[in-house]
């Protein structure tokens, strides 16, 4: 090895350095994608030897430095390898695929007893493994099907084709196990048969009303809130009997079935696009073998892929109502969609609520706050969102993103989604940490970037700090009869700095404090399930990493997307005609912005006192550590 060597560690280790791609923190001009284009020049300028130093700096950086590398790191260097790899005809040692299954196997495989403790089905968790399964991954967004990964990257028969579509909630391939099939959630509800099959009939004549005829919003609404389609189902849906009213199980299933049936139905073309591009997965991976193509219609209904049982496969709406909406863009074509029917799923979500709080008057139980309830809601639909669309993390992200724009759900819900909270109990919600998914604070970042902007905005002084189409003082008739409709206003502009940063942070106060208080009630437990393993006293768990990792992230993130939003404008412009009095050059006002971050609840010292707070005297040396990081963001 020569100076090519030393050369390649060096890019390298700026590709692993280089800051989170959703957030620009660094004005450097050496990007990810730049000094991932530097490799892939030297390679085809010296094709003797860039490769071979290349393998093996990668080679050296997998035994002995991915284990020890944060996540926004290890996700940085799967990046690059995929993006070289398919921009360099997937030149890779065959070796070093056989060296790397065993990792990527053991990763995939299910921890034995996490249903016995009653835990989310999850995997056993690796750096290594989920290195590998990142780039493969990584690899199949940038071509035109997977299969392309099977037939020209994998060697013949590898078991690596497996983990191309099967991932951990928010497409990475780590964490919790999601149902892929998740379905009308009707198998854990208490209902019939007769009332499955009926909501099985209700879904594919919603689908076809969505995708086949088109028809108009207002339509749907009122058949998805009125009474007649609760009767058609023997009124069995709207008596949840279950004490449960959170976002995740059969309760929440009966609870929220109208609006679950919305959600898939607007998402039905992701679980066909699934269905697909597992039968290509399937059928590279048999031809690659000798073997002969799978049958068309082995892997089952459309609805086994992400409907809702019963379906009649990749065709489902074809010939009944003519599929007229969906292309071969099906990305697009559901966030066109998702718009379009906004009103439909804040009417269903509002009905869910008002017909569950009927249930809980006539029982005389004491009904839950209805922000809470609609909260709850929200993760509900995130969560069915996650089933459909996390075998793809852009198609789940742009999902997500789509519906905060179109303010279905909020910035709060998807932190609460991301930091796996599913029944609605807030911070204490599955103390296990089982559904926290790894790239948490990535989803949850962007939600409070977009979030920010809608708060913005949104006319009048005050400000949802939710972020979803409900505000704070909306009523739920309105919105079932209206579908949730915005309303016009006008925004005073007196003391324009300090009134757009006080709508910015009723917005993002609540969600960094929850941040702080959900992460360290997880570090707590996972301390206290740890306590007496002496394996866990050595390192962290892949949790408490994603956990610790994940928040420093987040903070620092949410902290440049405020900084950002404040100096958005032209502030001599918005604060015109005070211009004769101000010094309002750039500095000034960057150090104003600063001073105002400095005294808000996005502050390090606030952050670091909620961490210092959730301890309650206990010794806990992470939380401790954390809280110090967090006084210098």
């Amino acid at each position: 090895m020569g100076v090519e060597y030393g050369i390649i560690e060096t890019i390298l280790s700026l590709i692993v350095q280089s800051p989170p791609r959703d957030v620009a923190l660094s004005s450097s001009p050496l990007t990810h994608v730049y000094l991932s284009r530097v490799l892939i020049d030297l390679t085809k300028l010296q094709p003797t030897l860039i490769p071979q130093s290349l393998a093996a700096a990668v080679s050296g950086l997998f035994q002995d430095f991915v284990p020890s590398l944060v996540p926004s790191a290890r996700e940085n260097l799967s990046s690059w390898l995929a993006f070289h790899l398919t921009n360099t005809d997937y030149q890779w040692p065959k070796s070093y695929w056989e060296h790397w299954t065993p990792y990527v196997v053991k990763g995939m495989a299910i921890v034995d007893d996490a249903e016995a403790a009653g835990q989310q089905k999850r995997r056993k968790r690796n750096s290594r493994g989920e290195f590998v399964t990142r780039a493969i991954r990584a690899m199949a967004t940038y071509v035109a099907g997977p299969d392309e990964i099977v037939t020209k990257c994998l060697p013949a028969g590898s078991p690596l084709s497996d983990c191309i579509l099967e991932a951990g909630g928010d497409g990475s391939g780590a964490g919790a196990i999601v149902d892929s099939s998740l379905s009308l959630a009707t198998d854990s509800a208490d209902v019939g048969d007769i009332v499955k099959d009926g909501l099985v009939s209700v879904e594919r004549d919603l689908r076809g009303r969505i995708w086949g005829t088109n028809d108009d919003p207002d339509t749907i609404r009122e058949y998805m809130v009125g009474d007649e389609i609760s009767e058609s189902l023997g009124g069995n849906m709207d008596d949840d009997d279950d004490e449960g009213s959170g976002s995740g199980g059969g309760a929440a299933d009966k609870i929220w079935w109208r609006t679950g049936l919305v959600i898939r139905a607007l998402l039905n073309p992701a679980a066909k696009e699934r269905a697909r591009f597992r039968r290509a997965v399937a059928n590279a991976r048999d031809r690659a073998s000798g073997g002969m193509d799978v049958d068309e219609n082995r892997e089952g209904s459309a609805m086994d892929e992400g409907g809702n049982g019963g379906g009649t496969g990749d065709n489902d709406n074809v010939g009944e109502s003519g599929v007229a909406l969906e292309s071969a863009d099906v990305l697009t074509d559901i966030c066109d969609v998702v718009g379009r029917y906004r009103p439909v799923v804040l009417a269903t979500l509002a009905r869910d609520v008002q017909v569950h709080e009927e249930n809980m008057d006539l029982r005389g139980e004491v009904k839950k706050d209805e922000g809470d309830m609609l909260l709850m809601g929200e993760v509900y639909i995130l969560r069915q969102v996650e089933g459909m669309a996390s075998y793809s993390a852009i198609m789940l992200e742009s999902i997500v993103n789509r519906m905060i724009r179109n303010r279905i759900v909020g910035g709060m819900a998807v932190l609460r989604w991301g930091l796996g909270e599913r029944g609605g109990g807030g911070v204490n919600d599955g103390d296990d940490g089982s559904a926290v998914l790894p790239r948490w604070h990535a989803l949850s970042s962007a939600a409070v970037q977009i979030g920010i902007e809608i708060a913005l905005s949104d006319s009048g002084s005050g400000g949802d700090p939710t972020g979803s189409g409900f505000g704070a003082g909306d009523d739920i008739g309105m919105i079932i009869d209206g579908g949730g409709d915005d309303a016009d206003g006008t925004d005073g502009a007196s003391s324009a700095l300090s009134r757009r940063m006080k709508k910015i942070m009723t917005y993002v106060g609540p969600i960094v404090q929850h941040t702080a208080q959900r992460v360290c009630h997880l570090l707590v437990k996972a301390h206290e399930r740890h306590s007496d393993d002496i394996k866990y006293k050595k390192k962290l768990s892949p949790l408490q990493v994603d956990l610790v990792e994940g928040m420093k992230q987040f903070i620092s993130s949410v902290q440049h997307h405020v900084i950002a939003a404040m100096g958005k404008e032209d502030l001599s412009i918005i604060m015109a005609p005070s211009v004769g009095t101000f010094d309002l050059g750039s500095s000034t006002i960057s150090v104003d912005i600063e001073c105002m971050v400095a005294k808000s609840e996005l502050s390090g010292a606030s952050i670091a006192s909620a961490c210092r707070t959730a301890l309650e005297g206990r010794d806990i040396a992470l939380i401790e550590t954390l809280a110090r990081s967090m006084e210098g963001v």
